[in-house]
């Protein structure tokens, strides 16, 4: 989509089955999108809208992923009954297209990166929150820090951002616990995972960007 001019389409390139998340290389010369109808992820050179190959993952369901750098990826996997629930670090071998797993932790859901800190939704025995891991020389490892309970009564998480300098913003769609609809975008601190603002945003927040 062209957003210098008037929005229009500049062009459509087919990917594959159920294409739920992207992510951009350092450069934006590459778009990364995995694939939930399967088990991989479609590399696109976004500068001639082409597909140029298919980075093969080792589970169903690619739900999110993230760009560590141009080696390493994260990717969230989720079965939709939730009986599977993974993240994984893994290191993309730039000779062979192989991605080579390095690490992984029970949770799963939107996630995104910063600076070394990662940050995954997920819903443990029926509480939702936003959990922070670390990479460190051995991989993921869990920081300690998570946020209160998310009080929603459905798994309606649409967007997840991190905002260099304030904080991580999260957009819900659903209900909360007493049947109000939740027209709001929670942001937390990257430090403790404290809640810092619940954004009014007037409407359902199903997707969330930020500008440097």
């Amino acid at each position: 989509i062209d957003i210098e001019k008037d929005m229009k389409i500049r062009e459509r390139v087919w990917v594959g089955s159920e294409p739920t998340s992207l992510d951009m290389n350092s450069n934006g010369t590459l778009a990364y999108v995995g694939l939930n109808g399967g088990s991989m992820i479609a590399v696109v050179d976004i500068l001639s809208d082409t597909l140029v190959r298919y980075l093969e993952v080792d589970e169903n369901h690619p739900y999110d992923i993230a760009l560590v750098d141009d080696q390493r990826i994260l990717v969230s996997f989720l079965n939709i009954d939730g009986s599977s629930r993974l993240t994984k670090l893994y290191e993309i071998n730039s000779d062979t297209d192989d991605l080579e797993l390095v690490s992984s932790v029970t949770a799963a859901g939107p996630i995104t990166f910063f600076e070394n800190n990662v940050f995954i939704m997920d819903n443990f025995y029926g509480h939702f929150r936003l959990y922070k891991y670390l990479i460190t020389n051995s991989g993921l490892s869990f920081s300690g820090y998570s946020s209160p309970i998310i009080p929603t009564d459905e798994s309606g998480f649409w967007d997840i951002e991190s905002i260099p300098g304030i904080g991580v913003a999260l957009g819900i769609k659903g209900n909360d616990f007493e049947g109000n609809s939740i027209d709001h975008a929670l942001l937390f601190d990257v430090e403790d995972v404290d809640l810092l603002s619940s954004l009014d945003v007037g409407s359902d927040p199903i997707a969330l960007s930020s500008m440097p």
